[in-house]
C-alpha cells in the first residue's frame, strides 16, 4: 500500500491519534528509532513533535512512537535506496 493510502487509512488515523496523544501525555515515552525522549530531541531539534512510526523494519513490531525528524530520515533513506535500485523488502 503506497504511504498516501497508508496515512489516509481510517484505521490508522485512529491508532496514530491515540498513540500520538499516549506519546505527549508521557514525557518518559521514547522514540524508536533514536530511544530519546521528546525533551532530549528537542535539545537538537526543537521544534520536533511525536509521529506514529509503521513497522517497515526487520524487527518492527506494530506501530510505535518516533520524533518526525526521525521518521522523516528514515523515509528518505528508503526512497534513496529504490531510486537507486536497492530494494531491502521495505
Amino acid at each position: 500500500m503506497p504511504n498516501a493510502a497508508k496515512h489516509a487509512d481510517p484505521e490508522f488515523r485512529r491508532i496514530r491519534d491515540a498513540m500520538n496523544r499516549r506519546s505527549n501525555a508521557n514525557p518518559g515515552t521514547t522514540c524508536r528509532r533514536c530511544g530519546l525522549t521528546l525533551a532530549e530531541r528537542r535539545k537538537v531539534k526543537p521544534k520536533d513533535i511525536w509521529t506514529t512510526g509503521h513497522p517497515d523494519l526487520p524487527g518492527d513490531h506494530g506501530y510505535a512512537p518516533e520524533h518526525r525528524s526521525c521518521n522523516s530520515s528514515l523515509g528518505a533513506q528508503h526512497a534513496n535506496a529504490k531510486r537507486l535500485g536497492f530494494d531491502y523488502g521495505l
